[in-house]
């Protein structure tokens, strides 16, 4: 009896100490990794504050590098549409300039009309006159007709190879046969060296003036054709002697913005037209025909 009591006494504590040893061991390894977790916290906080900035310059990094590339793209794209505008606005101002003087060149011969730049423009006291980049290799003669927009500019007084100078029509030396277009009242266009004023002379007191009337070149005279604009009356007023009338006219053109110009030659705007000398007109009612002679002489011009 007392055998099989220390029997169970036994196995009791055997169930006892190996329950106690498993406790024991859970606990040391519950204090082992509070230790270690204590001590690795720092080390990771450390790890942390040093890998987390470098992570963070790499990415910035990698996204300033990509920003400039597109930022070098953009400007690089920017600049390309930069200049293709500034070429088409060229472009467009360019063909407002010389849009008006295309149109005028279909009245002329495309062999008698040049058009040319203005390269220089002077105004001095003695002398108006412009350098335009068209000489004797665009086949520029002197005394050849220079205008702009229907409005004479003056005429070509030397030639250069590859320029050449125009005398104006507000110099003092320039004349030019007038008319005016209401009251066809005729007289002779002469510069006052002013950019902003010339002259109407020898236009007698009978004839009839309006203030405003518009004057043309008359087409009289060697040089100078019909038909273009020198400018407006702005005053009119009897001379001394009261034979004629002195007139201040106002040019249409501003002489400080002309850019480009036309340079034709006067009795280029008659094309020959081919006409049979003889034209028969038949009838029904008559076998009559009608010949007509075409005399192509033209009148003779007088300075």
């Amino acid at each position: 009896m007392i055998k099989k009591y220390k029997k169970i006494i036994i196995v009791f504590l055997c169930i006892a100490s190996v329950y106690v040893l498993f406790n024991a061991r859970k606990i040391q390894l519950s204090l082992l990794d509070s230790l270690t977790a204590c001590y690795m916290y720092p080390w990771i906080v450390l790890q942390r504050n040093c890998v987390e900035p470098v992570r963070r310059w790499k990415e910035k990094r990698k996204t300033l590098a990509e920003l400039s590339f597109l930022m070098d793209t953009y400007v690089k794209k920017n600049s390309e549409l930069l200049a293709e505008n500034i070429a088409l606005h060229a472009t467009l101002l360019n063909a407002k300039q010389v849009e008006e003087l295309m149109g005028f060149t279909q009245r002329y011969k495309a062999s008698c009309v040049c058009i040319a730049q203005v390269l220089l423009r002077k105004f001095l006291p003695e002398s108006h006159f412009f350098l335009l980049d068209a000489g004797a290799n665009r086949g520029v003669c002197p005394d050849m007709v220079v205008v702009c927009n229907n409005c004479l500019v003056g005429r070509v007084s030397e030639v250069y190879p590859y320029y050449c100078r125009v005398m104006l029509i507000t110099d003092q030396l320039s004349k030019v046969p007038a008319v005016c277009v209401r009251t066809d009242a005729h007289g002779i266009y002469e510069g006052a060296q002013k950019i902003d004023q010339g002259n109407l002379t020898f236009v007698s007191h009978l004839s009839t003036l309006e203030q405003g009337d518009l004057v043309l070149s008359s087409g009289e005279g060697l040089v100078y054709p019909k038909g273009f604009a020198l400018g407006t009356i702005e005053s009119f007023t009897l001379d001394r002697l009261g034979l004629n009338y002195e007139i201040a006219v106002k040019p249409i053109n501003n002489f400080k913005t002309i850019h480009y110009c036309c340079i034709i030659q006067k009795g280029a705007e008659y094309e020959e037209l081919p006409v049979s000398s003889d034209i028969t007109v038949d009838s029904d009612q008559s076998e009559n025909s009608i010949e007509i002679v075409a005399d192509n002489d033209e009148p003779e011009e007088h300075a």
